[in-house]
Protein backbone atom coordinates (compact mmCIF):
# COMPACT_ATOMS: atom_id res chain seq x y z
CA UNK A 1 0.00 0.00 0.00
CA UNK A 2 2.77 2.44 0.90
CA UNK A 3 4.47 1.73 -2.41
CA UNK A 4 1.23 2.50 -4.25
CA UNK A 5 0.88 5.80 -2.39
CA UNK A 6 4.42 6.79 -3.37
CA UNK A 7 3.70 5.86 -6.99
CA UNK A 8 0.53 7.95 -6.93
CA UNK A 9 2.50 10.93 -5.54
CA UNK A 10 5.17 10.48 -8.22
CA UNK A 11 2.51 10.20 -10.90
CA UNK A 12 0.82 13.39 -9.68
CA UNK A 13 4.05 15.37 -9.80
CA UNK A 14 5.07 14.02 -13.24
CA UNK A 15 1.66 14.18 -14.96
CA UNK A 16 1.67 15.97 -18.29
CA UNK A 17 -2.10 15.87 -18.76
CA UNK A 18 -5.11 14.77 -16.74
CA UNK A 19 -6.27 11.86 -18.95
CA UNK A 20 -2.89 10.13 -18.65
CA UNK A 21 -2.81 10.91 -14.92
CA UNK A 22 -6.23 9.30 -14.40
CA UNK A 23 -5.20 6.26 -16.47
CA UNK A 24 -2.04 5.84 -14.38
CA UNK A 25 -4.02 6.10 -11.13
CA UNK A 26 -6.46 3.51 -12.50
CA UNK A 27 -3.56 1.17 -13.21
CA UNK A 28 -2.11 1.61 -9.70
CA UNK A 29 -5.49 1.08 -8.05
CA UNK A 30 -5.99 -1.98 -10.26
CA UNK A 31 -2.90 -3.54 -8.72
CA UNK A 32 -4.40 -3.13 -5.24
CA UNK A 33 -8.02 -4.12 -5.85
CA UNK A 34 -10.52 -4.95 -8.53
CA UNK A 35 -10.79 -1.86 -10.74
CA UNK A 36 -12.17 -3.02 -14.10
CA UNK A 37 -14.95 -0.56 -13.38
CA UNK A 38 -13.41 2.70 -12.18
CA UNK A 39 -14.24 6.35 -12.58
CA UNK A 40 -13.31 9.84 -11.44
CA UNK A 41 -16.10 12.29 -10.70
CA UNK A 42 -15.45 16.03 -10.39
CA UNK A 43 -18.10 17.92 -8.47
CA UNK A 44 -18.79 21.65 -8.64
CA UNK A 45 -20.93 22.53 -5.63
CA UNK A 46 -21.62 26.10 -6.77
CA UNK A 47 -23.05 25.02 -10.11
CA UNK A 48 -24.47 21.71 -8.83
CA UNK A 49 -22.82 19.81 -11.66
CA UNK A 50 -20.76 16.65 -12.03
CA UNK A 51 -18.16 15.79 -14.63
CA UNK A 52 -16.71 12.32 -15.26
CA UNK A 53 -13.32 12.96 -16.95
CA UNK A 54 -12.26 9.30 -16.60
CA UNK A 55 -14.56 6.32 -16.76
CA UNK A 56 -13.82 2.65 -17.41
CA UNK A 57 -16.60 0.10 -17.18
CA UNK A 58 -16.34 -3.61 -17.91
CA UNK A 59 -20.05 -3.93 -18.71
CA UNK A 60 -21.61 -0.57 -19.59
CA UNK A 61 -20.59 0.82 -22.98
CA UNK A 62 -22.67 4.01 -22.65
CA UNK A 63 -20.03 6.03 -20.80
CA UNK A 64 -20.38 9.69 -19.75
CA UNK A 65 -18.91 12.38 -21.99
CA UNK A 66 -15.61 13.38 -20.31
CA UNK A 67 -16.14 17.00 -21.39
CA UNK A 68 -19.73 17.41 -20.17
CA UNK A 69 -20.74 18.91 -16.83
CA UNK A 70 -24.05 17.28 -16.01
CA UNK A 71 -26.68 19.08 -13.91
CA UNK A 72 -27.74 17.11 -10.81
CA UNK A 73 -30.75 14.95 -11.53
CA UNK A 74 -30.17 14.78 -15.29
CA UNK A 75 -28.42 12.08 -17.30
CA UNK A 76 -25.21 10.81 -15.78
CA UNK A 77 -25.69 13.08 -12.73
CA UNK A 78 -28.87 11.32 -11.63
CA UNK A 79 -27.39 8.13 -10.18
CA UNK A 80 -26.07 6.92 -6.87
CA UNK A 81 -22.81 8.93 -7.09
CA UNK A 82 -24.81 12.15 -7.48
CA UNK A 83 -27.05 11.09 -4.59
CA UNK A 84 -24.04 10.61 -2.28
CA UNK A 85 -22.48 13.91 -3.35
CA UNK A 86 -25.80 15.72 -2.94
CA UNK A 87 -26.39 14.38 0.57
CA UNK A 88 -22.75 14.55 1.63
CA UNK A 89 -23.26 11.60 3.98
CA UNK A 90 -21.63 8.17 4.05
CA UNK A 91 -24.23 5.77 2.72
CA UNK A 92 -24.67 2.03 2.44
CA UNK A 93 -27.14 1.16 -0.27
CA UNK A 94 -28.28 -2.44 -0.49
CA UNK A 95 -30.68 -3.79 -3.11
CA UNK A 96 -33.79 -2.83 -1.09
CA UNK A 97 -32.56 0.73 -0.47
CA UNK A 98 -31.56 1.08 -4.12
CA UNK A 99 -35.06 0.06 -5.22
CA UNK A 100 -36.48 2.59 -2.75
CA UNK A 101 -34.27 5.35 -4.20
CA UNK A 102 -35.31 4.39 -7.74
CA UNK A 103 -39.02 4.29 -6.86
CA UNK A 104 -38.89 7.66 -5.11
CA UNK A 105 -37.06 9.22 -8.06
CA UNK A 106 -34.04 10.21 -5.96
CA UNK A 107 -31.80 8.26 -8.37
CA UNK A 108 -32.09 6.91 -11.88
CA UNK A 109 -30.68 3.54 -12.93
CA UNK A 110 -27.57 3.59 -15.12
CA UNK A 111 -27.46 1.48 -18.26
CA UNK A 112 -26.14 -1.50 -16.30
CA UNK A 113 -26.73 -1.86 -12.58
CA UNK A 114 -25.26 -4.03 -9.89
CA UNK A 115 -27.30 -5.36 -7.01
CA UNK A 116 -25.70 -3.30 -4.26
CA UNK A 117 -23.41 -0.34 -3.67
CA UNK A 118 -21.54 0.89 -0.63
CA UNK A 119 -20.69 4.58 -0.83
CA UNK A 120 -18.51 6.68 1.38
CA UNK A 121 -18.29 10.41 1.02
CA UNK A 122 -16.36 13.07 2.86
CA UNK A 123 -18.37 15.82 4.53
CA UNK A 124 -19.51 18.49 2.13
CA UNK A 125 -16.96 21.26 1.89
CA UNK A 126 -17.96 24.02 -0.54
CA UNK A 127 -17.28 25.69 -2.83
CA UNK A 128 -15.74 23.14 -5.18
CA UNK A 129 -14.39 19.69 -4.62
CA UNK A 130 -12.70 17.18 -6.82
CA UNK A 131 -14.12 13.76 -6.27
CA UNK A 132 -12.86 10.39 -7.24
CA UNK A 133 -14.83 7.24 -7.27
CA UNK A 134 -13.98 3.63 -7.79
CA UNK A 135 -16.23 0.66 -8.13
CA UNK A 136 -16.30 -3.06 -7.63
CA UNK A 137 -19.54 -4.22 -9.24
CA UNK A 138 -21.40 -7.41 -8.48
CA UNK A 139 -22.86 -8.68 -11.70
CA UNK A 140 -24.01 -12.09 -10.44
CA UNK A 141 -26.52 -13.12 -7.82
CA UNK A 142 -23.83 -15.19 -6.05
CA UNK A 143 -21.93 -12.03 -5.18
CA UNK A 144 -24.44 -9.56 -3.77
CA UNK A 145 -22.17 -6.68 -2.91
CA UNK A 146 -20.35 -4.04 -4.84
CA UNK A 147 -17.92 -1.59 -3.34
CA UNK A 148 -17.89 1.90 -4.77
CA UNK A 149 -16.17 4.66 -2.93
CA UNK A 150 -16.40 8.35 -3.45
CA UNK A 151 -13.82 10.59 -1.84
CA UNK A 152 -13.76 14.35 -2.05
CA UNK A 153 -11.44 17.16 -1.10
CA UNK A 154 -11.75 20.92 -1.26
CA UNK A 155 -10.40 22.74 -4.27
CA UNK A 156 -11.25 26.23 -2.93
Amino acid sequence: MQSALYRIAETASAAKDMPSFYAAIHEIVGELMYADTFYVALYDDDRQRINYPFFVDEVDTDLPDPNAWEVFGIGDAAGVTAHVLRTGRPTYIDAARYEQLLTSGEVQAPSATSLSWRHRSAARQPPTRSCSASAQPAWSRKSLTSNRSVSCRSRA
